[in-house]
């Protein structure tokens, strides 16, 4: 046997370690579950003359605990008092220093925060009064104690229970409203089902029917297999053992111009059921987080997600081999369909054959043509050969221009600027003749600088002697007069952005895309649109243009200004405090002078 000191060592240190294991898991209350409950429990079950020491270390440890543990400790009194009465003896016989640690009806304060002390007074309050009712009967110490609490001045017990009834009832119209929120949301899941079951419905029998017909059941007779199963089908005996291979279980369905249709719809099931699926588990999880019960709705939902899951499976075990024709709809008499059309190569040319009777004029110019040229084996690369020949010879033809136009850039020689470009220069210093050895003799010294300099070291002066460049580019954009803009320049307009090849009235040779500072015609565009919708809104007498709606700035609104502030503005004002100690200063020296005025040393 243990010895009986320690075991109640190993029985106090279990309580605390049951308030630090509640306290770390930040718990108001002690876990049922708890391995030191349990040992606990277990110990003042079958030991009672352990309950009086456990309940003196229990009031041993209340003054070096903070509210929170105090509160958990509580939780552990309460629950060995409603259980055990010598456990309930012991603790009333200790009720003042109880109520004194955790009511605080001792002028020493429980430990802060002071929100913790509240707690643990009205949790204190709650508990009392629950032994008050079902206790105090049979107990005489514990029916004082709500006389006694009522008396003190330290407790405001009837404002408690007035709070703590005033809980109760917002906690029952918390989960009041709460349950009603989620019958609300219930009955639109509901409603939603409804529309949505039909097509889960239809769904199952469409795929149902089409397994059906593309791999029809096996039906077994019972009864004849009954009545043949003591006949023996084969050569072999008990003993002997056969191996069967099988390559696979699962149905091979080969598509074909019949079965593509019933193919097609089980594909589409399985999609369409992966879809549906989803949706019911999203119902399910939403209603499996509420506390109002819901055991029809989760039921339908439940059976009609085991029936998709296994019509699924079923529909995935099935193998298709070949692909599926797409089912096209039927066409207007008198329209083809594409597959009356055939692919059919290009042709290539034949070899040619040199005919005897050809003029010699026209063999030269054959001859010269495959010189030139490389001979093509179809229509396709003829065509693409001459465009690229005509390419290139537009390129070499655009070189020689641009070659032809570069201009004549005027080479100077280096000179001095450019060898000091950038550098300080300080003029050059006069010499200073100190014979006179007095400054009254020679000039100041701001004289000794050579106020001449030259402009050849910080300008430099380019003469251009070529030919001057001249564009043919003309804008030749239509202007709102009438005529054409007539501007030369080499790559933009001033007042038009880049120039277009244009013909004589105006118009662009090539597309002009986006990039190529179309901004003009664009505004033009657009005033003119607009022209076009003004008279159309006159002619209807309606507004067809929408009208940008402004937005409005968001309103900031300032705090509003306490008594405080507004004297603060007014007393603190700087021009306020300066008049007043201009004023001040004025009134101490009249007093100076009234009363030590004839006084040498104040003056």
């Amino acid at each position: 046997m243990n010895n009986p000191g320690i075991q109640l060592a190993n029985l106090k240190a279990s309580i605390t370690r049951l308030v630090n294991e509640t306290s770390a898991a930040n718990e108001c209350a002690i876990r049922t579950d708890s391995a030191h409950l349990k040992k606990l429990k277990q110990a003042i079950r079958h030991e009672s003359n352990v309950i009086e020491p456990l309940v003196e270390s229990c009031f041993e440890k209340f003054p070096r605990m903070d509210c929170a543990d105090r509160a958990i400790l509580l939780t552990f009194l309460d629950y060995f008092f409603s259980r055990s009465h010598m456990f309930r003896t012991y603790v009333l016989n200790r009720m003042h220093d109880l109520l004194t640690y955790v009511c605080e009806i001792d002028p020493q304060r429980n430990p802060l925060p002071r929100y913790r002390s509240k707690e643990l007074k009205v949790l204190a309050i709650k508990i009392i009064k629950e032994w008050h009712v079902r206790f105090a009967p049979g107990y005489v110490k514990l029916a004082n104690v709500a006389s006694f609490l009522s008396a003190s001045k330290a407790l405001d017990y009837e404002g408690m229970n007035a709070e703590l009834l005033a809980e109760r009832r917002r906690n029952d119209e918390e989960d009041r409203r709460i349950s009603m929120m989620e019958e609300k949301f219930i009955h639109s899941m509901r409603e939603k089902w409804g529309k949505f079951k039909p097509d889960v419905v239809r769904c199952l029998n469409e795929l149902d029917s089409a397994l059906c017909i593309l791999v029809p059941p096996i039906e077994t007779d019972v009864q004849t297999v009954g009545n043949k199963q003591n006949k023996q089908l084969h050569g072999f005996g008990d003993s002997d053992i056969v191996t069967v291979t099988l390559t696979s279980v699962n149905p091979v369905v080969v598509v074909s111009s019949e079965n593509d249709a019933l193919v097609q719809t089980v594909i589409d099931g399985r999609t369409v059921m992966a879809t549906q699926l989803k949706i019911i588990e999203k119902y399910l999880k939403r209603l499996t987080s509420l506390k109002t019960n819901a055991a029809d709705f989760l039921k339908d939902l439940v059976d009609h997600k085991s029936r998709l899951e296994a019509m699924k499976q079923k529909a995935e075990e099935l193998e298709i081999k070949g692909t599926v024709r797409k089912i096209r709809g039927d066409k207007a008499d008198g329209e083809e369909s594409d597959s009356d059309w055939e692919d059919v190569d290009d042709k290539k040319l034949e070899d040619f054959a040199m005919p005897n009777d050809t003029p010699d004029y026209i063999m030269d110019r054959l001859v010269k043509d495959d010189s030139e040229y490389l001979e093509p084996c179809g229509s396709h690369e003829f065509l693409n050969l001459q465009t690229d020949t005509f390419e290139k010879e537009e390129e070499e033809k655009q070189e020689e221009e641009i070659k032809s136009e570069k201009p004549k850039i005027p080479v100077l020689s280096y000179g001095l600027d450019l060898k000091y470009w950038g550098d300080d220069r300080k003029g050059v210093r006069i010499p200073k003749n100190d014979a006179g050895c007095h400054r009254f003799w020679r000039p100041p010294d701001d004289d000794g600088t050579m106020l001449q300099q030259d402009d050849v070291y910080q300008t430099r002066v380019f003469t251009y002697v070529g030919e001057e460049r001249k564009s043919d580019k003309i804008c030749r954009t239509p202007l709102p007069s009438g005529k054409l803009c007539p501007r030369r320049d080499f790559n933009r307009c001033p007042l038009h952005g880049v120039i277009v090849e244009r013909d004589a009235l105006g118009f662009p040779l090539k597309p002009v895309s986006e990039g190529e500072g179309c901004s003009y015609l664009m505004e033009a565009a657009q005033k003119e649109e607009e022209e076009y919708m003004k008279d159309l809104e006159q002619q209807t007498g309606k507004s067809i243009r929408m009208v940008k709606k402004k937005i409005l700035k968001k309103m900031t609104f300032s705090p509003r200004e306490g008594a405080r502030q507004r004297l603060e503005k007014k007393l603190l004002d700087p021009k306020a405090v300066k008049r007043v100690s201009e004023a001040l200063d004025a009134a101490r020296k009249a007093r100076l002078e009234k009363t030590f005025g004839h006084q040498f040393s104040h003056m």
